[in-house]
């Protein structure tokens, strides 16, 4: 008869081998084009666990030992003695998939704390943000301010201040006192939606999440950052989640559309909000990854842009795969091969 020390030992084995592969990360903070020597790089995990370091040497880079796979929120400041910078992804928390490494490089910003200022006139409950919006230091016209309430910042955000005049300067009145997450975006298409792309300018501050209290107002200066180049986060993510799809785009003629948005809805009547999932646009060869957090029943399509209602012209599509558009996709499952044809709208 096997003793129970040999049972648990058989166990401990056994968790450990299907134990999923641990993942490294690693990457550079660069300030103003130079690495940022000695500055500290904290990653912490998004459910339990406690917080790591990395210094970041001479060449600006970090680099973390094996973590379990995972999301994880990623920030940096430092360096010591210097002035005070910070820098942030433009989105956290950061998926980590198992096995293999992973390179997130940053761009350090000045730390601004935010500075509150007694309104003259507020109602009961309600305060307000403002500041200037800069790039290199001097003040940028065209940029959007968004409020948004928790760290995913997807979407137009609950509170969205008017684009920046010549003078930099936004402002947000009348916010219920919380606390909030303040990015500012400067496309150059000029649009008010979608994900930032390649070239496009963006601000994400360091002091997140920011605090708004009655009859005060906020005062922080946001600086921009350009986009050095679109990562896909989709491919990676479902590999760290195993549940969604995979599949391409086609025109009607059956060639591949590039270019393209794959949306997911979890409420079968797909209206003005922003999806529940949504990937980059589609590339020359039209392939698409869409994780789905736990699974379920998602209704599924595509179109080429990523705000409003479909527009003449606009290539739009849904997955004909089932009459009302829905697909079960099971927890655990990558359902593959999902094909979704996009025409343009009041075209045949």
């Amino acid at each position: 008869m096997r003793t129970r020390a040999a049972l648990l030992g058989g166990l401990a084995l056994l968790t450990a081998a299907c134990a999923a592969p641990a993942t490294r990360l690693a990457g550079r903070v660069l300030w103003q084009g130079d690495p940022l020597v000695g500055a500290a790089v904290t990653l912490e995990p998004e459910v339990g666990g406690a917080a790591a370091e990395a210094v970041t040497d001479a060449d600006g880079v970090y680099r973390f030992p094996p973590v379990p796979p995972g999301t994880y929120r990623v920030r940096a400041r430092g360096p010591l003695g210097g002035p005070p910078l910070g820098a942030v992804p433009g989105k956290n928390p950061v998926a980590l998939a198992p096995g293999g490494d992973a390179w997130l490089g940053l761009l350090a910003v000045p730390w601004e704390e935010p500075v509150s200022r007694p309104l003259a006139a507020a109602a009961t409950g309600f305060g307000a943000v403002g500041g200037t919006v800069r790039l290199d230091g001097k003040p940028a016209e065209g940029a959007v301010v968004s409020l948004y309430l928790d760290e995913a910042v997807r979407g137009p955000g609950v509170y969205q201040a008017f684009p920046t005049g010549p003078d930099g300067a936004y402002a947000v009145d009348e916010v219920p006192a919380g606390s909030y997450y303040l990015v500012a975006r400067k496309r150059q298409g000029g649009g008010s939606h979608g994900p930032v792309r390649e070239g496009d300018l963006y601000a994400v501050a360091p002091a997140n999440p920011v605090a708004v209290a009655e009859a005060q107002e906020t005062r922080l200066d946001l600086h921009l950052v350009r986009k050095e180049r679109d990562d896909d986060p989709g491919a990676e993510l479902l590999a760290l989640v195993r549940t969604g799809l995979r599949g391409r785009l086609l025109d009607p003629s059956g060639a591949p559309a590039a270019g393209v948005y794959v949306f997911a809805y979890r409420d079968r009547i797909v209206g003005h909000r922003m999806p529940d999932y949504l990937t980059l646009p589609t590339g020359p060869d039209g392939t698409f990854a869409l994780p789905l957090g736990d699974g379920g029943l998602f209704y599924v399509g595509a179109r080429e842009r990523s705000g409003g209602s479909p527009a003449p012209g606009e290539r739009f599509g849904f997955y004909e795969g089932s009459p009302d558009h829905g697909i079960v996709v099971p927890r655990g499952r990558v359902l593959e091969g999902i094909e979704i044809v996009v025409r343009k709208v009041l075209e045949p």
